[in-house]
């Protein structure tokens, strides 16, 4: 569009997803605990995606995005859910307290989004000066099927200024500008503090103490700072 200075492109999708994989953890003869695969039943997901590119003068750029995304469990009984809800570890428990149909998937956040912005102009015959910066969003995602702890948003900001003269490129950059520190994803385990996994007794006997969850939360990178220097060849 306008003389090909604005693009855009959209599209939409619904996906109808069987016997998706997820990890689960069990527990070994040893004692350890290890993550293995299960299939989850049924996942609906259905969302937008755009992209913009926009030439908004013969020195200044802008490209940004948005995703939306829903994605939730349709059908899926998960033995974590319902030993998590006070479950006896029959099947008639495990289906009766380890319904998450109508849950959101792990690990997918509903909003993805970013902006970068480029100024570049000529500082003498033969050198080209920029600046740029870029902003990128992701929300809350969560850490298992369960839905009880997640991420939290996650704001991204940096900054770019630097030169170009013939094969060479010099760039002074800050990435994660105002030091966000929400994390990128969150692991799940058992805690073998506490001792291994439940041991579900026999009918009429006492229930059995449960394991409590652990969870594991990398660390974000922090600010960084930096000068780069590329050569074409």
């Amino acid at each position: 569009m306008l003389d090909d200075r604005l693009r855009l492109a959209l599209a939409g999708y619904y996906l109808e997803l069987e016997d998706q994989q997820l990890t689960s953890l069990v527990e070994l003869d040893t004692g350890r605990t290890e993550s293995i695969l299960v299939n989850a039943g049924e996942t609906d997901a259905y969302g937008i995606e755009a992209e913009l590119q926009a030439a908004l003068t013969d020195n200044l750029s802008l490209q940004a995005s948005y995703a939306w995304t829903d994605s939730e469990f349709d059908a899926y009984i998960s033995p974590e859910e319902a030993d998590l809800r006070g479950s006896d570890g029959s099947f008639a428990d495990t289906q009766r307290l380890g319904d998450v149909s109508g849950n959101d998937s792990p690990r997918v956040p509903k909003h993805m989004a970013s902006l970068a912005v480029r100024y570049q102009r000529a500082l003498t015959a033969n050198m080209q000066g920029y600046a740029a910066g870029d902003w990128t969003f992701e929300s809350s995602k969560y850490a298992a099927e369960h839905n009880l702890i997640e991420t939290g948003d996650r704001r991204l900001v940096g900054l770019q200024a630097g030169v170009q003269q013939g094969r060479w490129d010099a760039s002074l950059w800050v990435r994660n500008l105002f030091d966000d520190d929400t994390p990128t994803d969150i692991f799940r385990y058992f805690d073998g503090r506490y001792g291994s996994l439940p041991t579900y007794p026999q009918a009429g006997s006492s229930p059995p103490s449960r394991t409590p969850r652990g969870f594991a939360i990398p660390l974000a990178p922090g600010r960084q700072a930096g000068i780069t220097v590329r050569i074409k060849f």
